[in-house]
């Protein structure tokens, strides 16, 4: 499963976000990944694409989720943190390898 952000630049649009994932080798578990442009960061489209992400994998029956993120970006490990319950988390040579599951909040509908 793949969501991509795109903005009209022209003649073509012009890809500004990406977010996907992928079988992880267990049942109702999936690997994560999720990329914005450098430009349009901090302006909510991760949290956008996250969101949306994990609602079609909910969907789809996926229940847990799995990231891997290199350990100095603050900035993906405060949106998972911000917008799942983790389940798991350990750090080994950089990289912080995230378990995680959507979460719900029935305030707000099914957006967190």
């Amino acid at each position: 499963m793949a969501l991509v952000a795109e903005v009209e630049t022209g003649q073509e649009p012009t890809l500004i976000g990406v977010a996907r994932y992928g079988p992880a080798g267990e049942a109702a578990l999936v690997d994560i990944g999720l990329v914005v442009e450098d430009g349009w960061q901090g302006l909510g489209l991760g949290s956008i694409l996250l969101t949306e992400l994990l609602q079609a994998g909910a969907q789809r029956g996926v229940r847990y989720f799995k990231a891997d993120v290199l350990t100095e970006n603050y900035r993906t490990l405060r949106l998972l943190a911000r917008y799942t319950h983790i389940t798991q988390r350990t750090t080994s040579a950089g990289v912080t390898s995230i378990t995680l599951r959507r979460r719900q909040n029935s305030a707000a509908g099914d957006r967190p």
